[in-house]
């Protein structure tokens, strides 16, 4: 499982939760690039950019297939990532 916090959140905002999914798998949550104790880096801090940080996580990580659960931003991303119709390796 991957986590994906919101936009003024970091990967800790997911504690409590992380620790009762334990229970069912594997859980992995990350800061967003410019949140938390990520790199800053000049940009871009766009959807394209967020969504290729899950997918670049999801493959370092040997995730896949990945359920991924998100907040607000991470919503955001966990639906631009599955890609409406489509399934992970097809939309990566």
């Amino acid at each position: 499982m991957l986590l994906l916090h919101g936009l003024t959140g970091r990967a800790a905002n997911w504690t409590e939760t992380a620790r009762w999914l334990t229970r069912h798998g594997h859980v992995i949550g990350y800061d967003a690039r410019g949140h938390g104790h990520s790199d800053k880096p000049d940009g871009p801090y766009d959807r394209a950019a967020y969504v290729g940080d899950a997918a670049a996580v999801i493959e370092a990580l040997d995730l896949a297939p990945a359920l991924v659960i998100g907040h607000s931003m991470g919503g955001l991303t966990a639906w631009q990532l599955a890609g409406p119709g489509r399934t992970w390796s097809e939309a990566w």
